[in-house]
């Protein structure tokens, strides 16, 4: 048996394949999960990376790469491009509220013109690959 501490169930797709070390199908009463161990020797092990093709109600016209990590407490989706996280206890749902932080910086963005000059680049940017 895993020790409990170093296993999580999650919901499929994962995006982690690469990194499993066991992997072991389980049926529960309410449907099937996939049980997981991650490795534990350090936090770099557990990220992964991936491209976001929308966002909560918009299209992009170009990927988004992000990044997701485990730090222990819960799953980190970080955007490489913009200065925007989602933390949740799965990586889809990190993913998710990566997607709705993206989003609203987005409207916030369109709403004035008075940001720093990084920001401005920001909402460039975004205007650029949101449909």
């Amino acid at each position: 048996m895993f020790n409990q501490s170093l296993n999580k169930i999650y919901e499929d797709p994962f995006p982690f394949d690469d990194m499993l070390l066991d992997v072991h199908q389980t049926s529960t009463e309410e449907d099937d999960k996939i049980i997981i161990r991650l490795p534990t020797t350090s936090t770099e092990e557990l990220k992964a990376t991936k491209k976001i093709d929308s966002l909560i109600s918009k299209s992009l016209k170009k990927e988004i790469d992000i990044t997701i990590e485990n730090d222990g407490d819960g799953f980190i989706a970080k955007s490489i491009t913009l200065p925007l996280y989602g933390f949740a206890d799965s990586p889809t749902k990190a993913i998710e509220n990566l997607k709705h932080e993206i989003e609203s910086c987005y409207y916030e963005l369109l709403s004035e013109n008075d940001f720093s000059e990084e920001w401005l680049k920001f909402k460039s940017y975004l205007i650029e690959i949101i449909e």
